[in-house]
């Protein structure tokens, strides 16, 4: 699957939901631009609000809110 990696975890999630076979393949998910660990907290907190808007049936965005 192509396309921005908060839709390629998603989808691959649901996949998995319905015990489809998904890819085994590692993904690699916050690769920041500088070394620190700031760098990489930002790079997650992205991912995450990425993920909550691909995603704002799921309980984990509602929790948000």
């Amino acid at each position: 699957m192509d396309g921005p990696l908060p839709d390629r975890l998603t989808e691959a999630l649901r996949a998995h939901a319905r015990r489809e076979k998904v890819s085994e393949e590692p993904m690699p998910i916050a690769i920041p631009d500088g070394g620190s660990l700031d760098d990489d907290a930002r790079e997650l907190v992205a991912l995450s609000e990425s993920l909550a808007r691909t995603a704002p049936s799921s309980p984990l965005s509602r929790r948000a809110r």
